[in-house]
């Protein structure tokens, strides 16, 4: 039932730091295994990244470019 719970919730776009204090496990570590139930985590923070740039840039704002 655990399980379920918290596949869920990460499948719903609940933070593994979310899911981990409802659960309540120690470490990060335990909440990892349901890292792969949202794949699309990634891009998403990629994605706000981008917007974080550009908005700084059209604000006069030098980007440092990595």
């Amino acid at each position: 039932m655990r399980h379920t719970f918290a596949s869920w919730l990460v499948m719903a776009g609940i933070s593994l730091y979310e899911v981990k204090e409802l659960l309540g496990y120690a470490t990060l570590a335990m909440t990892e295994r349901y890292a792969h139930l949202a794949p699309d985590r990634n891009k998403k923070a990629a994605s706000t990244m981008e917007k974080v740039f550009q908005k700084n840039a059209d604000h006069g704002n030098k980007v440092m470019n990595i």
